[in-house]
């Protein structure tokens, strides 16, 4: 087997030991450091600990005392907002890829089997509809400072149900895209006066947890809506449609039933300030 004496076995790395052993002197020289070391990661483990107690505290706080019926309300309304708002981007392609061509009279609508080709005209309809965001996002600008927060979201979800519903009327492509760019506009409005008001209604303390956990609220429903506006709308218009313009309604009196209008008002220092 040979001498197997540590000292005679050491690697060779172009020509010198390869320092694979820490000698006593190496350990005294490097002493300060080590601890060193050790006392800054001593600091970063409790710095750790205390932002995790300190987050759950906050974390509480968002359903305790007087802010718990406006956090509830807000994340039903946070996951609402990216249900809508993604299902009219997808039920648009949808309808474009699917040939979506309601016949009047008719109550079960046709769908030709497979997808289409894309032509120049489905490219521009896709455009036209997203350019629907600008437009939502100016009609907020303009109404939210006059109306409030409160009355802009129901308005605005007002207008969502409106143009989803309109979509199952007997038109020409023309009017369904229309009525595609209309819902569109609506969405991303209410989804903006939705990012308005959450940071104004709650405190600072617990401001950057509340946003948090709303804008996580809000990749569930979109997560929920491509089932929905991708694989149901094939299959049964109505019942797609239908889903869409219901979660409107119900969040238009969400929208009324949040206690607080942050018209006016200023950034809250804490919860007890009004």
């Amino acid at each position: 087997m040979g001498n197997t004496n540590d000292e005679d076995q050491e690697p060779l790395l172009n020509g010198t030991s390869s320092p694979t052993r820490y000698t006593e002197e190496d350990e005294a020289a490097g002493g300060d450091s080590t601890r060193e070391f050790h006392s800054l990661w001593d600091k970063i483990k409790f710095k750790t600990k205390e932002t995790a107690l300190k987050s759950c505290q906050d974390f509480r706080l968002l359903f305790s005392g007087g802010m718990w019926k406006t956090s509830i309300l807000l994340i039903v309304i946070w996951l609402g907002c990216a249900w809508l708002y993604y299902g009219a981007i997808l039920i648009t392609t949808t309808i474009l890829e699917t040939g979506y061509d309601p016949h009047c009279g008719s109550v079960n609508q046709s769908f030709n089997s497979g997808c289409q080709n894309l032509t120049s005209s489905f490219y521009l309809k896709i455009i036209w509809t997203s350019a629907a965001e600008f437009p939502g996002i100016i009609i907020t600008l303009v109404i939210i400072e006059i109306v409030g927060r409160k009355i802009t979201m129901a308005l605005e979800f007002v207008g969502c149900a409106i143009f989803f519903g309109l979509i199952l009327i007997c038109v020409s492509d023309t009017w369904l895209t229309v009525f595609l760019f209309g819902a569109r506009a609506f969405v991303t409005g209410v989804f903006q006066a939705v990012y308005v008001y959450t940071p104004e209604v709650f405190p600072t303390k617990v401001r950057g947890v509340a946003m948090g956990f709303n804008t996580a609220a809000a990749r569930v429903g979109a997560i929920v809506t491509p089932y929905v506006a991708q694989t149901l709308f094939p299959i049964s218009d109505y019942a797609t449609i239908g889903l869409y313009v219901g979660s409107s309604l119900i969040l238009v009196v969400l929208s009324i039933l949040l206690p607080i209008e942050t018209k006016g008002r200023s950034l809250r220092d804490n919860k007890g300030t009004k």
